[in-house]
């Protein structure tokens, strides 16, 4: 694995060094493992599905792989159940800083309703950072807290871009 950690993604404050994720290369290679592939040349939004782009990034080494059946996919019509846009999102990585800077009790309401959202375990890898926030969970967390009636909310800890595999 190649050390993504140079001088010129990097920066430090108080202390302490942060990454700042800016993809410029093409990582489809990093696809979840078992991810569900596309062999479909012939539709219409094959080179804008993440699926096909991550077939067609396969190096010839790979053995075997998990493919849509194209018997199943001649069966779909322009609106493929499978289809997944090859665009990044934007996922937030933590929130311990937005409820550091909470009133306390507001803090306690919030972090008692986040909680109620996910298992014990998943809302504190959230909180950590351990599990990615996608957009629309940003924005329910986001809500709880204008809910409350604090409208200068701060970023969360750290943003990362990547597929929506």
């Amino acid at each position: 694995m190649k050390n993504r950690f140079s001088a010129s993604n990097c920066f430090k404050s108080e202390n302490v060094w942060f990454y700042i994720c800016m993809d410029t290369t093409n990582d489809l290679g990093s696809k979840p493992q078992n991810y569900l592939m596309c062999t479909c040349t012939s539709c219409t939004r094959c080179h804008t599905c993440l699926r096909y782009l991550a077939y067609e990034s396969l190096p010839d080494s790979e053995i075997s792989l998990r493919i849509i059946n194209p018997k199943h996919l001649s069966l779909q019509k322009d609106d493929c159940p499978y289809f997944r846009p090859s665009e990044k999102i934007r996922y937030a990585k933590g929130f311990i800083g937005i409820l550091d800077r909470l009133p306390n009790k507001v803090w306690k309401s919030v972090s008692g309703k986040l909680q109620s959202l996910y298992n014990e375990r998943t809302y504190y890898r959230a909180r950590k950072g351990e599990k990615l926030l996608t957009p629309e969970e940003q924005e329910a967390i986001v809500n709880l807290i204008r809910q409350q009636g604090i409208t200068d909310i701060p970023d969360f800890d750290a943003y990362v871009d990547d597929y929506a595999w």
